[in-house]
């Protein structure tokens, strides 16, 4: 009974790790180009704002609404 346990509690580990490793490169990468952007036309900070910020947003919206459709189909869901 422990080792399936531990087992399923390892095999979790890296899966998390991964997940906020996917998560920071969600926020960075949209910043970042934002910035590059920004520097060629405005400066950094009005480029992340003017072009990074809707990215981002709009990623993180794309993220949940993968998120939601991908627990409704563990879940049993039907898609409707």
């Amino acid at each position: 009974m422990q080792s399936s346990h531990d087992d399923e509690q390892s095999s979790n580990r890296p899966r998390r790790r991964h997940k906020e490793r996917n998560v920071l490169l969600w926020i960075i990468v949209p910043t970042l180009a934002g910035s590059l952007f920004g520097i060629a036309f405005f400066n950094a900070a009005a480029g992340a704002a003017i072009f990074g910020l809707p990215v981002l947003a709009a990623s993180l919206l794309t993220r949940r609404l993968i998120g939601r459709a991908a627990n409704d189909r563990e879940m049993g869901i039907a898609d409707r």
